[in-house]
């Protein structure tokens, strides 16, 4: 483990929560129940997120058509993720969970942390700003370029990044008994996914991810709050409120605290039938469906259409 790669754990499992936070088990009748106002599909889908129930989540941002046709994409899709990826980090990714899952894993990988532990103070004054400079530099790029957010979330998203740079700074790396838990976790993390290379990742099936998902999930949120940043407590913190609905159109803000900050997004929601979806994320699969046709429809007979322009949503896992 290194901290730049625990910075970045940090950014991508807050921004995680923040864009899923406006998006529940396979039963009909409780998805029915549970989206059949916009103020309780976005409550019972925070429940799922803080849960790591990523298929439950999948299930109510998405028709029951449209989740099935995402199962039936999921291999064709997954496939696809590893287009684009080079030999280098195939290798390397290898190299990482081999490390990760050996018997001694814990103890090597501590003993590597040491030397940096043990001169933290020289880093933390001289390099640690500059670091979290080009962090916060490096996000905030991402989410101004983003196609996927809107102003409104790009905003809030800038918010939270704010929050998590100023908690990066105040954090006290350095400390020997946290780095010893951080550790831990990431190894146990590492061995209970269970997956050797990018290749056997991709041939997992769709039940096979969604528990990877969860797993690597729990792995990120605890290694963060060994570290004072609680996810469980932000998404915890949630209170919802339906503030318009017209028709089959609503607005439903959520207000939540994090790192002692209070934060307020919203989002809008769409009915279809008797249940309510996030607007945006719906729209998104509609135009990732529709991009997906159009490959099928002008790709060769003898060939597998892999746009990978549009690629089905899934969710956001903490990287290991």
């Amino acid at each position: 483990m290194r901290t730049r790669l625990l910075l970045r754990i940090a950014v991508i499992v807050v921004l995680a929560g923040l864009a899923l936070a406006g998006c529940h088990k396979d039963k009909q009748p409780d998805l029915a129940a549970e989206t059949a106002t916009p103020q309780l599909a976005v409550q019972n889908a925070i429940k799922q997120l803080r849960a790591g129930d990523f298929d439950s989540l999948l299930q109510h941002v998405l028709s029951p058509a449209d989740y099935k046709q995402l199962r039936s994409e999921w291999t064709r899709r997954e496939h696809r993720s590893l287009r684009g990826v080079s030999q280098a980090e195939r290798q390397r990714f290898a190299r990482n969970m081999k490390r990760l899952t050996r018997p001694d894993a814990k103890k090597k990988e501590f003993a590597k942390l040491e030397p940096f532990l043990a001169a933290w103070k020289v880093v933390r004054d001289k390099s640690l700003p500059m670091m979290i400079g080009m962090f916060d530099t490096a996000v905030g790029t991402e989410i101004t370029q983003s196609d996927s957010l809107t102003g409104k979330q790009k905003s809030q998203a800038r918010g939270v990044l704010k929050a998590v740079t100023e908690w990066m700074q105040r954090t006290e790396w350095g400390s020997k008994v946290k780095a010893k838990k951080a550790v831990g976790i990431i190894v146990d993390t590492a061995r209970a996914l269970d997956v050797k290379t990018l290749e056997e990742a991709s041939n997992l099936d769709y039940e096979q991810s969604m528990q990877r998902y969860a797993t690597a999930w729990k792995g990120g949120k605890d290694v963060l709050a060994v570290y004072g940043l609680s996810v469980d407590r932000m998404l915890d913190s949630a209170k919802v409120e339906t503030l318009t609905q017209k028709g089959d159109s609503a607005t439903v803000q959520v207000q939540f605290t994090i790192l002692g900050k209070p934060f307020t997004t919203s989002v809008d929601m769409l009915r279809e039938g008797k249940r309510w979806y996030p607007r945006h994320f719906l729209e998104h699969w509609h135009s990732a469906r529709a991009a997906l046709a159009f490959g099928a429809s002008t790709a060769p007979a003898t060939s597998v259409a892999v746009p990978s322009s549009a690629p089905a949503p899934a969710p956001a896992a903490s990287a290991m």
